[in-house]
């Protein structure tokens, strides 16, 4: 809100040439995007802990949701000159797998957002593989890492990794302790490690429930 109000109020100046006023609704537009994002952070955490936040699951196609939330930030990622790549180990076929929508592409993108936004140096790696029965990602980075005695309290709530560097007051400090809760709502497990100016991997695994393929109709 301070950067909302601060650069609005210096829109008015006279002697403001086009470059800064273009930076200038640049950086409002930013600070409007970050206060959204906090306030849909507060309302979501909230029905989390008033148990509102209700379980949807749907039969949805796995690799194709993965590939687009890579699609999606790969841009992101290349603009700050860091290379994104994914590893897909998952069946090549179309998998149907059961799972609430919302809640999974939430997982994928705040630990991808989080990688992009901690690291400006290097590359950020999403794998993807079944073992067992369960599905496990992981996003991995070269960013700024994690301290060993923070390690404990990062999924806390408006806690960060280094609350010191610039990139952790954007944030609201709730990313990682929603993803925390919809992934123990759908029955998983979350973990990170991490390394302090080495970079962190963010993990978690969902129970697999996967639709079983309908056999092909013959005519005769």
């Amino acid at each position: 809100m301070n950067g909302i109000l601060g650069f609005t109020e210096l829109l008015n100046e006279p002697d403001l040439s086009g470059e800064e006023h273009t930076q200038f609704v640049e950086i409002i537009r930013k600070s409007g995007e970050r206060m959204l994002d906090t306030v849909n952070d507060i309302i979501d955490i909230s029905k989390i802990d008033s148990g509102q936040m209700d379980i949807t699951k749907s039969f949805l196609k796995l690799n194709d949701e993965i590939k687009a939330q890579f699609d999606f930030f790969i841009t992101e990622a290349n603009a700050k000159g860091v290379e994104m790549k994914l590893f897909n180990n998952l069946p090549y076929r179309k998998i149907s797998f059961s799972t609430d929508k919302n809640k999974l592409n939430s997982i994928i993108s705040n630990l991808i957002k989080n990688a992009i936004k901690f690291t400006d140096v290097g590359h950020i790696d999403i794998c993807c593989n079944k073992k067992g029965d369960n599905l496990e990602m992981s996003v991995s980075d070269t960013g700024i890492g994690i301290p060993k005695n923070r390690l404990q309290s990062i999924f806390n709530r408006f806690e960060q990794a280094d609350i010191s560097d610039i990139h952790a007051r954007e944030g609201s400090g709730l990313g990682l302790s929603i993803t925390e809760a919809y992934v123990k709502m759908l029955g998983g497990h979350i973990g990170v490690k991490s390394e302090a100016g080495k970079g962190s991997t963010f993990y978690f695994t969902l129970p697999w429930s996967e639709k079983q393929q309908e056999p092909e109709n013959n005519n005769e």
